[in-house]
Formats: C-alpha cells, structure tokens, sequence
C-alpha cells in the first residue's frame, strides 16, 4: 500500500516547482501556475483591503489547495490499488495531473481511476456542508445578490447578504 509522505517544500530548479512530499515513490510537485490560480480565484477578498480579506483569501486558497490535493491523490491512490503507480503528481496553472507508470488494465480499472477524483471532491463538499450546518445551527438560507436568490455561499465578500 503507498504511503503519502509531505515535507517542507523543496525547490527544484529543473522545472521551477516546489516539491512537498511523496505519494509512494511519486513526488508532489506545485508549480507557481497553481499559486496563481488560486490567488486569483480569491482576488475579490485581496481587493477588500481589509485584514478579514485577506484572511478569506487565505481561507480561500487553502480550501482550492485541500481540494485538488485530494482529487488528485485520489486518483493515485486507486490507481495504485490497481498496480498502475503513480510516477509523478503535479499541481499546475489548470489544477492538476497524475501521471502513472503503466495503463490499468481493465476498462473497470481505469473508470474508477478516473471517477475517483470527483467522488474525493463530493466528499469534501458533503464534509464542508456538515461544517457549515453545525456552525450555523440550521441549513444555510439562499444567498440574495442585487435582488436574485443564487444558492452560492462563494460569492464576492460586502456583496452577498442572507435572504
């Protein structure tokens, strides 16, 4: 069975990447393009200016890192039940990549390689909803912006108020 091993983030100065740990004998690698993205996904809580910003900016990256991190360590790690390794795994500008050893050998085999990943992040979104209903004690209500009711707790911070 393949062990995931994080450690301080290391350079590697042959593709500009940091490596952060191993999943087996596959490094995990996040390349600057990934820090991007997800700094820029939250650039509306950065432009704030406000020290509650820029901690919901934090939040915010932290929460895109957990989940692409585990959608793709999900993929590795069914695909490594399945004898097919995991040689190297790569957070980049896009999300993220495994890139494996060998094929699977079974059509079976790589579906549920393949649909692993999206079960890790449905997972995870069932675990923050469980969060969020125990810290704020009901459901959450719909999210009112400008008039429209969107069931989106992800919106700009000082635009969305609770309907």
């Amino acid at each position: 069975m393949a062990v995931l091993h994080l450690e301080p983030p290391r350079f590697c100065y042959s593709d500009g990447s940091f490596e952060i740990g191993r999943f087996a004998q596959a490094p995990i690698r996040v390349h600057p393009g990934f820090l991007f993205a997800a700094a820029v996904l939250t650039l509306p809580y950065w432009l704030t200016g406000r020290l509650s910003g820029f901690a919901l900016a934090g939040i915010g990256i932290t929460t895109v890192f957990v989940s692409v991190f585990s959608h793709e360590l999900a993929h590795a790690f069914v695909g490594d039940r399945y004898g097919a390794a995991a040689r190297r795994i790569d957070l980049n500008l896009f999300g993220g990549v495994v890139e494996f050893r060998i094929r699977p050998h079974t059509m079976r085999q790589d579906c549920a390689i393949v649909i692993a990943g999206p079960l890790s992040n449905l997972a995870l979104a069932a675990l923050a909803y469980a969060l969020l209903v125990l810290v704020n004690g009901a459901p959450p209500e719909k999210i009112a912006l400008g008039g429209l009711f969107v069931p989106n707790a992800m919106l700009a911070p000082g635009v969305a108020v609770r309907a």
